[in-house]
């Protein structure tokens, strides 16, 4: 056998292209023309370009040696039978003037290329659909070749219909390359000497690759994937060499049952003779990779050990999809027969340098299958595009700067620059260029590399497109948002500046002496000073366009007083004037927390914060006659809160915040029997329904219900014979299910769940270690499975304990509460996009 690579057809083609058409040529000098759609067309002749053939068949019956059959796009239905001729250096060339040349759509021929007899016959760029047995039928003949063509069923791909290529009759040097394939390749009849290279070949419930009866066949470099076997060796088809292929058996409903299932089978009556070496086989999960001389062999190793074959071969399951540091890259034996310099998409064999070579044959960096790997252009981690400027006004320029490299260490040597809305890209030596807008929108804009000599460009994975927004000219303007941090701290912010350029840094001068500390735009600045006072602090702005800005507010701290609001130090601040507070709550809805505090004198005050922590300032729910007692909130999953109080005559009312800021029209309501209760708490269920506890003022505890649909269940009291309840909190949970903590009259925590089908722990309430001397207790969900609990100690102080998934207690620790010399409430509530947040009321 000797390989064969088509080398005629662009030469040919261009030779054809340049004799004038209609001009008298001498026998096999043509080029001769097909265009069924064309109102010119005839099939008794000339074949010119002015008057075209109508039928390929017309001009197969006069094409002689050196012809060139040029098919114009279109849908040819009729079978053509080729049994004209060429010669070894003038071949007969049949080929589609574009790939939307299809032939066979719609026919009812047997075949529709039947070479009967005929050599040195080229086809390729032709999409043929078979026909009743074949897309094409090779009937004896010899150094005929097929490449860049699609076979496919009339059926449409993979469906099982007859086969795309069939080499039969004694056929000699048949070869396909470069094509892609659907419903298999059959050589048989007594073929010699087929060469198939170089292609994708897809049979869903066939066998992909079949050699029956045909001997000295090469199977090379082809990506095959079908029904088991994958590609079949039988009827004595000595001398067969399969080399350098991918080949995966579908796991697929549409592949027929099958006692075994083989990636690749050789019987043993071809078995002489036929070498396999270097490929990929993956046989499916329940299959083995090899059938050889009938015997299984689910391994290369196992192969190689029984009948030294596939020495080098790899049963992974890569398939035709190759990825960086594939096996099947850099691997192949470029020496096999048939072999190609360039793969099924006319890519050149490239060498992968994040993979070892560890190829046969004069270049060891060719890929198996049909598909080299190329470059991927993947940035490294150091590569980046930046713009100068996010935000200009119209009339600025702004600057792209590029630090570009990739994982194969390509040399980038010209640069294209894409700006959203500009007429033609930008091509810079150099990988910094300048762009000014000429209209008030966003620009999209990226940026791409070529190599020294190439003039291809490409984009980096991992290199993000960058935008910049043009806005109409305006000055900035400073301003600065400051929120109290426990007793002594602020934090702050330079949200509310306004400019045209984006804001660059914030720079912040505390007034008290220390190192100004500059920070991004947004972003917080955190101080606390190291003693109560009044402060001056001064913001510096700086914008992208190099301008600046300068502003002051005064900051008073004090000492902390009975009644004063702070938070953890790891928590999200509290609203400015958070004094005068008996109790609070904290939860979240949306994107931002909230707090429901009752103040000393009885009036219940609102604030919320957005994704910046900046904290609104209270909002005091007026209602005439009431005096609050005791507040509860929690954030629903549609972005509403739901709040509660207990008055001082022991009454509990419910309300409304609804997602976009207005409150419930009707005001506070009272579900019914909501009288005598001391202490509430409640929390949101994924289904939309709220659940509430209660400790009456006896000591009894109490649940109740608030169906999605407004309507209540009703207060159930749980039952604990001869204990008293003083305190009580809920938390519900993303599984429907909820934990209740209570705290005992002996000071007691206690810990139970009700389960979303509304059964209780049957092991009842249980009390973590160290769970004593606690006056008050909170609980918050954490995540899906945890909970995180706060207590306030007899003693003033503040802890906190974690319930994990598992049921198990992370140990309890002492909260860094400010502020705090004493506490009289700890609080712990769960605020979306920020986890579990913690909040305390000072007792002085």
């Amino acid at each position: 056998m000797r390989p064969r690579v088509v080398a005629v057809s662009a030469a040919t083609l261009l030779a054809a292209a340049s004799v004038a058409p209609g001009t008298a040529q001498a026998a096999g000098q043509n080029a001769l023309y097909v265009n069924g759609g064309s109102s010119a067309c005839t099939d008794s002749g000339p074949g010119t370009l002015a008057a075209p053939f109508c039928s390929i068949q017309a001009a197969a019956d006069v094409a002689n040696p050196g012809d060139v059959v040029v098919i114009s796009g279109g849908t040819y239905a009729s079978g053509v039978t080729i049994t004209r001729s060429g010669t070894a250096s003038a071949p007969i060339v049949f080929t589609g003037a574009a790939r939307v040349t299809t032939i066979g759509e719609g026919s009812t021929a047997s075949s529709e290329f039947t070479l009967s007899g005929a050599s040195y016959v080229e086809i390729e760029n032709l999409e043929i659909y078979s026909g009743s047995s074949a897309a094409v039928t090779v009937n004896g003949g010899a150094d005929d070749t097929f490449a860049k063509d699609v076979f496919t069923s009339v059926a449409g791909p993979n469906t099982g219909g007859p086969t795309a290529l069939h080499v039969t009759g004694g056929a000699s040097g048949v070869t396909l390359q470069d094509s892609t394939v659907y419903d298999g390749i059959a050589v048989d009849g007594g073929s010699t000497g087929t060469v198939v290279t170089t292609n994708v070949v897809e049979g869903a419930d066939s066998t992909p690759i079949s050699v029956q009866g045909a001997k000295n066949t090469a199977i090379t470099s082809n990506t095959v994937e079908g029904c088991s076997p994958g590609i079949a060796v039988t009827g004595s088809s000595a001398g067969t060499s399969i080399e350098n292929n991918v080949v995966t058996v579908l796991e697929d409903s549409r592949c027929p049952a099958a006692s075994a299932q083989y990636g690749v089978q050789v019987d043993a009556s071809s078995a002489a003779g036929t070498t396999l070496d270097y490929n990929d086989v993956y046989g499916g999960s329940s299959g083995t990779a090899y059938s050889w001389g009938g015997t299984a062999y689910p391994t290369a190793a196992g192969l190689f050990s029984a009948v030294a074959q596939g020495k080098h071969d790899y049963n992974g399951a890569d398939g035709g999809e190759l990825a960086e540091g594939s096996p099947v890259i850099n691997s192949a034996d470029s020496a096999a027969i048939g072999e190609q310099p360039f793969d099924v998409n006319g890519d050149p064999r490239v060498i992968d340098p994040l993979v070892t070579p560890t190829g046969a044959g004069p270049y060891n960096y060719y890929d198996r299958g049909a598909t080299q790997f190329q470059d991927p252009y993947t940035a490294t981690a150091n590569s980046s595009y930046t713009l100068s400027a996010t935000k200009i006004p119209l009339g600025a320029t702004v600057t792209a700067h590029a630090v570009l490299a990739d994982t194969w260490g390509d040399s980038f040597t010209s640069y294209e620059f894409l700006f959203g809305g500009s007429a033609q890209p930008v091509v810079s030596s150099t990988p910094t260029e300048t762009f000014t807008p000429t209209t008030a929108t966003t620009y999209w804009t990226a940026v791409l590399a070529a190599t020294a000599g190439s003039s291809t460009y490409h984009q980096l994975s991992g290199v993000a497109d960058q935008y910049v927004s043009v806005v109409a000219p305006q000055p900035l303007v400073a301003a600065e948002a400051l929120t109290a941090s426990g007793e002594l701290g602020v934090i702050a912010t330079d949200y509310g500046t306004t400019d045209a350029w984006n804001i660059s840094s914030a720079t912040f001068d505390f007034g008290d002496g220390t190192k100004p500390e500059t920070v991004a735009d947004l972003a917080q600045a955190q101080h606390t000073y190291a003693k109560p006072g009044t402060y001056t602090i001064t913001e510096t702005v700086t914008d992208a366009g190099g301008n600046s800005a300068t502003t002051s507010s005064k900051f008073a701290t004090a000492e902390p007083q009975p009644g004063t609001l702070g938070s953890v130090v790891n928590g999200g601040g509290v609203p400015a004037g958070s004094t005068g507070i008996a109790q609070a709550a904290i939860g979240g809805a949306g994107s931002g927390a909230e707090i429901l505090a009752a103040t000393t004198s009885g009036q219940a005050e609102f604030s919320s914060s957005d994704f910046n922590a900046v904290w609104q300032p209270w909002q005091t729910l007026s209602q005439p006659g009431v005096t609050v007692k005791w507040v509860g909130l929690a954030g629903m999953p549609n972005g509403s809160t739901q709040l509660i109080e207990v008055t001082s005559a022991g009454r509990l009312l419910h309300t409304i915040r609804n997602a976009n800021g207005t409150w419930q029209s009707s005001g506070w309501g009272s579900p019914a029997g909501s009288t005598g209760f001391a202490h509430a708490a409640i929390t949101a269920m994924p289904d939309g329904s709220a659940q509430l506890v209660a400790v009456t003022t006896s000591g009894v505890l109490m649940h109740n219900i608030r169906f999605a649909n407004g309507s209540w269940q009703g207060w159930r009291a749980l039952s604990q014979p001869g204990t008293t309840i003083i305190d009580a909190s809920i938390a519900g949970k993303p599984d429907g299910s909820s934990q209740i903590v209570e705290v005992t009259s002996g000071r007691v925590m206690k810990h139970t769940i009700r389960f979303s089908n509304g059964s209780w722990q049957k092991q009842g309430w249980g009390s973590p270690a160290g769970a004593t001397d606690i006056v008050q207790a909170s609980i918050a969900t954490v995540g899906a499975g945890s909970t995180a609990i706060a207590v306030t100690k007899a003693d003033g102080t503040g802890e906190t304990t974690y319930r994990n998934w598992d049921g198990s207690w992370t140990g309890w620790q002492q909260a860094d509460i400010s502020p705090a010399p004493s506490i009289t409430d700890f609080e712990a509530g769960w605020v979306p996009n920020e986890n579990v947040l913690f909040i305390a009321v000072s007792g002085g």
